[in-house]
């Protein structure tokens, strides 16, 4: 058995330049209680525990605090909360954000989970786009743009107004295997733009060179 840390990370990336810009010591419930743990290792007092959305909310917040101008915010799975969601639309983020298969959204007719979504799209609604190089070359995926209905306004703001929300899904060419992102934009937005913002995040890369300066991927 080993002993690791565990963070949530917040990274910027442009089409220019991408760097790690803060991370917060994610602490399980089970080390947030336990008083002994917490001396032996000088866990200040002040730190309790919180979960990884609250954890990169509270990143949001200190991003804006020092006026990084980005405007669009992605994250994996875990990430896709509505109150994370929520708080990336009242800091004026624009997001688009991994979210599970069990994911239930609202459209016009309905409110349905993501996978029926997915299932209702027609053939010719699919676009097949590149997104990057594998091992054993490019990378192709089919992708689905769905209209939804916002889930996430603001107080003080008016859902039909402020926005256009959408359900983006990938499949798999030959697996047909699901990925499912929630978005919103509050100007129009093209389903290559969402496509590019989901795949070319660059926060895996800045974890390994943080790694790589702390000495922490050594064998």
């Amino acid at each position: 058995m080993g002993l690791c840390q565990v963070a949530v990370h917040l990274t910027y990336a442009s089409v220019h330049v991408h760097a790690l810009i803060d991370r917060q010591l994610y602490l399980p419930t089970a080390w947030a209680e336990d008083e002994e743990r917490r001396l032996l290792r000088h866990v200040p007092d002040e730190i309790t525990f919180a979960t990884k959305p609250q954890l990169a909310t509270a990143m949001l917040h200190r991003a804006r605090e020092l006026g990084l101008a980005a405007r669009w915010f992605t994250g994996g799975e875990v990430y896709g909360s509505l109150e994370l969601r929520r708080t990336a639309r009242t800091l004026g983020f624009d997001y688009a954000l991994a979210v599970k298969a069990d994911h239930r959204a609202t459209t016009a007719v309905g409110r349905f989970a993501a996978t029926q979504l997915a299932a209702k799209v027609p053939a010719r609604a699919w676009m097949r786009l590149r997104t990057g190089n594998g091992t054993k070359g490019d990378r192709h995926y089919d992708w689905a743009l769905i209209d939804v209905l916002s889930d996430d306004t603001p107080p003080g703001q008016d859902a039909a107004t402020t926005g256009h929300a959408f359900l983006l899904v990938r499949r798999h060419r030959y697996t047909r295997e699901l990925s499912l992102y929630r978005c919103h934009s509050a100007a129009p937005v093209s389903l290559t733009t969402l496509v590019n913002i989901c795949t070319r995040w660059k926060i895996e890369a800045d974890f390994q060179g943080a790694k790589g300066l702390a000495g922490l991927d050594q064998g």
